[in-house]
C-alpha cells in the first residue's frame, strides 16, 4: 500500500461552478490577504489568464531543484520523510525526480521521463521498477493506479502552455478574492476531466503565489487530485526572444492531495536553478532510464504483465 501511495504522489507531481459552493468543493483556503486589495477585484476575460500562464511558461525552459524534501501522509498516518532529493524538468517533457535517503544508501524513489518513455522506481517496502513508452501508454497498452501525463509535471511547475482556442470558463469569488479558470480536458486514455486553475485576485509578492492551485475533477465533478502552491520564489531570468530580463515565479512548497486515496504529500523545493543549460553528460544522466543494480525493469505494455513488477521481474 505504501509504495503504491508514493507512486501515486510522484505520478501526479509529475500534475491539477462558481461561488462558495465551488470554492469549498475544491478546497481553496487562501492565505490571509495582509491588507492586499480592498475593493472588488475586476472582472477579467479568460484570455488574460491564459496569456499570463503562457508568458510564464515561455520564460521557463528548464528548472532544477537540488534540495527536495517529501513528507507524505496516508490513511494510516505519516510516511517516512524523504530528503536529499533532486528534481529536474526541461520542456517539452523531460523530467527526473530522485529522492532521497531514509538513513540508508541509494535512491528510494526514481521517476523520470524523456521524449520516448517514462519510468518509476521505488526501493521499499518491495522494490518495484516499471517503464512504458509514451506511444504505448497513449494507445492504452498499459495502465497505472492514476492517469499519468508528463505534461502535468510542467503544469505544477508553471512550465505548461495552454491553447488560447480552448473554451475556458472564468468564475470569480469576491469574498476570497480569487479567480477560477476552468476547462475540459482528457487523460491520455481518453477519460474526460475538468481542470481548474485558481489565481490570486491581487498581485502576488514575496512568497505568495499568483497561481494558487491546480485541480483535476472527474466527469461527475468529483475531485481526483489537487496541487496547491503554498510558497513561491521570484526569479529573474532572460527572455529567450527579446534577451531582456524578466521575473517569473517558481514554486518552492507544494502540497499534493488525492482525496479518494486519502493521501497527501508536501514537497519542499530548494536550491533552484532556472534556465541553466545542462552539459550533454548531465542531460543524458538525468533524462535516460537508469540502470539500477538488482532491479529488473518491467515494461507495463507487456501483455503478459498484469500489474507492477518487482526487482526479480515477477509480478505481484
Amino acid at each position: 500500500m505504501r509504495d503504491k501511495c508514493l507512486l501515486l504522489a510522484l505520478l501526479a507531481v509529475c500534475l491539477g461552478g462558481s461561488g462558495c459552493d465551488f470554492l469549498n468543493r475544491i478546497g481553496v483556503k487562501p492565505k490571509p490577504k495582509d491588507g492586499i486589495g480592498t475593493g472588488p477585484i475586476a472582472d477579467l476575460p479568460s484570455e488574460k489568464f491564459v496569456s499570463y500562464l503562457n508568458a510564464q511558461a515561455a520564460h521557463l525552459q528548464s528548472v532544477r531543484y537540488d534540495d527536495v524534501s517529501l513528507k507524505a501522509t496516508d490513511e494510516n498516518g505519516d510516511l517516512p520523510r524523504l530528503n536529499e532529493g533532486t528534481l529536474v524538468c526541461s520542456r517539452p517533457r523531460n523530467f527526473r525526480v530522485i529522492s532521497g535517503h531514509i538513513l540508508t544508501s541509494g535512491s528510494e524513489v526514481d521517476v523520470g521521463s524523456n521524449d520516448r518513455e517514462f519510468w518509476m522506481y521505488v526501493k521499499r517496502p518491495q522494490q518495484t521498477f516499471v517503464y512504458c513508452s509514451h506511444e504505448d501508454f497513449a494507445r492504452g497498452k498499459a495502465s497505472l493506479p492514476v492517469p499519468f501525463e508528463p505534461a502535468w509535471v510542467l503544469e505544477a511547475l508553471g512550465m505548461s502552455t495552454y491553447d488560447p482556442a480552448v473554451p475556458y470558463a472564468i468564475d470569480v469569488n469576491q469574498k476570497e478574492r480569487v479567480y477560477f479558470l476552468s476547462f475540459d480536458a482528457k487523460t491520455p486514455n481518453g477519460e474526460a476531466v475538468r481542470k481548474t486553475i485558481v489565481f490570486a485576485g491581487d498581485r502576488a509578492g514575496g512568497d505568495r503565489p499568483q497561481v494558487m492551485k491546480h485541480v483535476v475533477q472527474d466527469a461527475n465533478r468529483k475531485t481526483v487530485a489537487t496541487a496547491e502552491v503554498k510558497e513561491v520564489r521570484n526569479v529573474t531570468t532572460t527572455d529567450p526572444t527579446s534577451g531582456q530580463p524578466v521575473t517569473v515565479q517558481i514554486p518552492t512548497r507544494v502540497v499534493l492531495e488525492w482525496p479518494q486515496q486519502k493521501f497527501k504529500m508536501e514537497m519542499v523545493l530548494g536550491r533552484a536553478k532556472v534556465n541553466e543549460a545542462l552539459p550533454p553528460k548531465d542531460f543524458d544522466y538525468f533524462f535516460t532510464r537508469p540502470d539500477i543494480r538488482g532491479a529488473n525493469p518491467i515494461n507495463l505494455a507487456d501483455t503478459r504483465s498484469s500489474g507492477f513488477g518487482t526487482a526479480r521481474g515477477q509480478m505481484r
